[in-house]
């Protein structure tokens, strides 16, 4: 797994809501993993600050970030709601991060 590979990872697991000791623990990242995805992710977002460069960013974690939700997104997080999955794993299935799973949930319940 290249750097660039490695930090997205870890990015991803913080976005799901792990944190760094639960990240250390499992054994797939060093401590020096996460400070080099942390560097990584600094640089990139101190060269480019535009918010345009700041969803390019989170976009490589998760690939729908910051897109409009459609209609068969709704219908498929409702599903996958019903079907009792995670927010993390819904997360996952639907490439966005867990806070837009969230907030879209609350946002349907209106």
């Amino acid at each position: 797994m290249s750097r660039i590979e490695k930090a997205i990872e870890v990015a991803k697991k913080l976005a799901a809501g792990l944190n760094d000791r639960e990240l250390l623990q499992n054994g797939d990242f060093s401590r020096e993993d996460l400070i080099e995805a942390g560097e990584l992710f600094l640089r990139a977002l101190e060269a480019h600050d535009s918010p345009e460069s700041v969803i390019r960013v989170l976009r490589l974690a998760h690939a729908r970030a910051y897109y409009p939700w459609t209609e068969d997104e709704d219908a498929d997080l409702r599903l996958l709601v019903s079907l009792n999955y995670s927010i993390e794993e819904i997360s996952e299935k639907m490439h966005r991060q867990p806070s837009a799973i969230r907030a879209r949930l609350r946002a349907l319940e209106q």
